[in-house]
């Protein structure tokens, strides 16, 4: 998903827009559609297709890539971020700044999650024979437990 100029080159921080940023995005009919599950096509380790499909109904679970490169502790951070589906939705959007590219309405496809955070007071890993313990990232620490993610 690319809007206001972000896709793929996204590295995990919180991006701030202005209000003319913000004002520059206009959803089509000011509608915003919600589906009732998600499925995801994938490819095994023994190149073998499968599906998943994910029902916020059901507590869907997901696991994204880490796009941090240096954790808290200035170690090598855990690789993967965890997300508990709340919504899954689809809008027509149409940019209509000066920075917009395409002048004609297109599908944004969009995730809304509450975020896991890891468990750090316990001994976890390969060496620990223990799995990582996670649990919802508290408000009160961290500013943003829910957010948006592109399901492509």
């Amino acid at each position: 998903m690319k809007v206001l100029g972000h896709g793929n080159d996204y590295d995990g921080n919180i991006l701030e827009y202005t209000e003319t940023q913000r004002q520059s995005i206009v959803f089509v009919n000011n509608k915003i559609y919600q589906y009732k599950c998600l499925c995801i096509n994938y490819t095994l380790y023994d190149c073998q297709q499968a599906q998943d499909t994910l029902n916020p109904q059901t507590h869907a679970n997901a696991m994204v890539v880490s796009h941090e490169t240096v954790g808290d502790d200035g170690k090598t951070p855990f690789p993967y971020w965890f997300c508990c589906i709340i919504g899954i939705f689809h809008a027509m959007i149409q940019h209509i700044g000066p920075e917009s590219k395409l002048l004609d309405p297109y599908l944004v496809e969009f995730l809304w999650v509450q975020w896991y955070g890891l468990e750090l007071g316990t001994m976890t890993g390969w060496k620990a024979r223990q799995l990582h313990e996670i649990g919802f990232v508290d408000p009160a620490i961290d500013n943003a437990p829910f957010g948006f993610l592109d399901p492509s």
